[in-house]
């Protein structure tokens, strides 16, 4: 009936619980997540306080950042490319920017990558009974995995090498 008349429901009383927390704390906790991406919710909780002087509990800071579309998710690993190293990357970059195809088969790209073949965090669950913990059969040697190296330049690549043990310089210059 109301919102045939007035178009909306919006005034109708809820039976939800009032928010613990005003609109303006709302915001500051916005903020501070904001400013600080590794922020966890309950330090965060621990120091807020709410209307009427109540402690405000994590889950309550991480609805708030929900509701301004903020979202918890696993921070991407990659380099550390600080303002000095993109300066010295597109210094590079501009001064090859104009090279002709003859200077670029003088250059080889190359990388290294280690394959895993168990999860990377370490925490790899092991079922066992009282007293066999350390059985041999119970151990994972280093996880397993393997560390490969190649190289590419204009038309050819270099074999796939497989690294055993460490790659440093050293090792590289003995390749």
């Amino acid at each position: 009936m109301r919102f045939r008349e007035f178009g909306s429901t919006s005034n109708w009383p809820h039976n939800r619980r009032p928010h613990v927390t005003t609109p303006a704390q709302d915001l500051h906790i916005q903020h501070l997540h904001l400013q600080d991406h590794l922020r966890p919710a309950n330090r965060t909780a621990a120091a807020a306080i709410g209307l009427r002087n109540q402690r405000i509990s994590a889950q309550t800071v991480r609805n708030r950042l929900r509701e301004a579309h903020l979202h918890a998710r696993c921070p991407h690993r990659g380099l550390d490319l600080t303002a000095v190293r993109r300066c010295n990357q597109l210094e590079w970059a501009n001064a090859r920017v104009r090279w002709r195809l003859v200077l670029w088969r003088g250059v080889l790209f190359t990388h290294e990558s280690r394959f895993s073949l168990y999860r990377a965090d370490g925490r790899q669950r092991v079922w066992c009974r009282v007293g066999d913990w350390f059985a041999d059969f119970k151990v994972v040697a280093h996880g397993g995995g393997v560390m490969v190296w190649a190289g590419v330049c204009y038309g050819r690549r270099t074999q796939v090498h497989f690294i055993d043990g460490i790659l440093n310089r050293d090792t590289m210059m003995r390749s």
